[in-house]
């Protein structure tokens, strides 16, 4: 054999070997899971709005984030690749004091997650600052890696890719907008959902609903109907059907050239004529009590759904100068459009709230037929 074959040879092994070797390094994989409801620090009136944007933004950032680990090398989605140190501790000595373990522990119980006596703590190299600049460092136990950030909040990274938990705000940032509505509203299960999520009393903890309360969702989510409107007075086609033509009509009372006071409704019209029309959406956010109608119209443009939510600033629960918004349903409605193209109220709920006392802003029960 010549040298150059030899030589040739040779260089075609060493290429297998090293790629088999990196190629058989054990893998792991973590995908983004949660963002705690509330800090290690707890809050005050003072910080928590400051807090929940934060935490906002953190879930809003990482939301997409994959963390693979290999034996040598650690990588964050595209964004960095760095070599990497672990090393074993108690949690008390991680976090230098019983008061800090306890502190910690007890953030972890309200995530329904035991943290471990045992943890690995990752550190990445000195020299890549891209990795260091998304974590200052990462502790791993069971199927899960933590990163702590400076507010004092765990984000959490499962081995379960299906197992997100977003935030109801981040939900409604992120779904594309339909002039037909939010389906959630067609589900009358909404109702018991955002009088247990979206009311806080008096003796439970407030951050344990934190990006709940689907009303955050849909509050989020209807305003982008305001990029769709170019005049005081808009007409939005859905569809036509034989000689019918199904629209939206938005329109701003003449006394208010405000976006709280945008009302629309869904027209049903025949060859210039309208067959029937109902009020869909309102919005009376700069009220005393504000009052929001949202609405759901199916694809075959056969039924309609509308949900009215009234939200109260709650005051008796804290003290005098911090409030909590308290939402609560006036009514949901269920329409069908019948062969003559009328709207035909199908279903109707309502609901009654119950106080302790005349005064108190906080109901204890609720009754809704």
């Amino acid at each position: 054999m010549s040298l150059k074959k030899f030589n040739f040879s040779f260089f075609i092994i060493l290429v297998f070997f090293i790629t088999n070797c990196y190629a058989n390094q054990s893998s792991e994989t973590w995908y983004f899971y949660k963002v705690s409801k509330s800090t290690v620090y707890g809050e005050t009136e003072e910080t928590r709005d400051n807090l929940l944007q934060k935490r906002e933004a953190i879930i809003e950032q990482f939301a997409d984030t994959i963390i693979e680990l290999t034996d040598s090398h650690l990588k964050i989605n595209n964004q960095c690749l760095s070599e990497y140190s672990i090393h074993s501790t108690s949690s008390k000595n991680y976090w230098g004091s019983s008061q800090n373990n306890t502190l910690y522990k007890n953030l972890f119980i309200k995530e329904s997650i035991s943290l471990k006596e045992k943890i690995d703590v990752i550190n990445f190299s000195e020299s890549n600052k891209s990795c260091s600049e998304i974590f200052n460092k990462l502790i791993k136990f069971d199927d899960y890696l933590v990163n702590i950030t400076n507010e004092g909040y765990l984000i959490f990274f499962s081995k379960q890719a299906d197992k997100k938990q977003l935030s109801s705000e981040y939900k409604g940032r992120h779904r594309p907008f339909s002039l037909f509505g939010h389906p959630m509203i067609k589900d009358k299960r909404i109702i018991n959902q955002i009088n247990k999520n979206c009311n806080f009393f008096a003796n439970e903890d407030k951050s344990l609903k934190y990006g709940e309360c689907a009303f955050d969702e849909l509050y989020v989510y209807y305003p982008y109907i305001f990029s769709k409107i170019k005049t005081s007075l808009y007409k939005s086609s859905l569809n036509k059907v034989n000689d019918y033509e199904y629209y939206l009509l938005s329109k701003f009372p003449t006394d208010s050239n405000n976006l709280d006071h945008l009302e629309i409704t869904l027209n049903i019209e025949k060859k210039g004529e309208v067959i029937d029309s109902i009020m869909i959406y309102k919005e009376s956010g700069s009220t005393l009590i504000p009052k929001f109608q949202y609405y759901y119209i199916d694809n075959q443009l056969q039924n309609l759904w509308l949900l009215q939510i009234v939200m109260y600033e709650n005051s008796s629960l804290t003290n005098e100068i911090s409030f909590y918004e308290v939402k609560q349903i006036d009514y949901w409605k269920h329409y069908q459009i019948d062969e003559n193209k009328h709207f035909k109220l199908i279903e109707s709920i309502e609901c009654n709230y119950k106080y302790d006392s005349p005064s108190s802003d906080s109901p204890t029960s609720w009754e809704c037929k």
